[in-house]
């Protein structure tokens, strides 16, 4: 069975099911999944927009005034009578979310690939930098990226952390010149 969490605002309080839960600086939800019946998950998500900000109680945690870091979705007309609601990071939080850390390094990896101009050798490291945010309720992983990737590079290659690997192959161009003409 799901942990139960529950908000209460100023007027009201709502109670779901929550399947992963990550706050960041346990004040700020960046990651939420949770059902419940529709009556409830539209009053939880009213209550995440109330200009106070609303006490979250999760179950064996200490209660923390919270508020919204991300988009807030939900999900109408599941089986009987239940919505889901989940919340996703902005996309200027820099977060990666996965299932475990070797999903959120090959995530990581794509980005670095479209994004940056890094050698491969060098990921790993680059990734070891990343803050993991440990969930609160579930099992998704999530890592907050650092900031500032091609700084972090010429430090790590000015001050040898980072090498510059060996050559493949060497390439010889022979010119010849044309014989001239009379």
């Amino acid at each position: 069975m799901q942990p139960t969490i529950s908000l209460l605002g100023l007027r009201a309080s709502a109670s779901i099911f929550c399947s992963n839960l990550v706050m960041d600086k346990d004040r700020l939800i960046v990651l939420l999944s949770a059902y419940g019946p529709s009556q409830e998950v539209r009053a939880f998500a009213q209550i995440l927009h109330d200009r106070e900000a609303p006490l979250l109680e999760v179950p064996d945690k200490k209660s923390n005034r919270v508020s919204v870091g991300g988009t807030v979705s939900l999900i109408s007309k599941m089986d009987n009578g239940y919505s889901g609601l989940y919340i996703l990071p902005d996309r200027h939080r820099r977060l990666i979310i996965g299932n475990n850390r070797e999903e959120c390094f090959t995530i990581y990896s794509r980005i670095l690939d479209q994004q940056q101009f890094v050698h491969r050798d060098w990921y790993l490291p680059l990734f070891d930098m990343a803050e993991l945010l440990v969930p609160m309720i579930g099992y998704k992983m999530c890592y907050r990226l650092k900031e500032n990737i091609p700084e972090e590079v010429r430090n790590r290659i000015r001050y040898g952390g980072f090498a510059f690997p060996e050559p493949t192959a060497n390439i010889s161009i022979e010119v010849k010149e044309p014989p001239a003409q009379h």
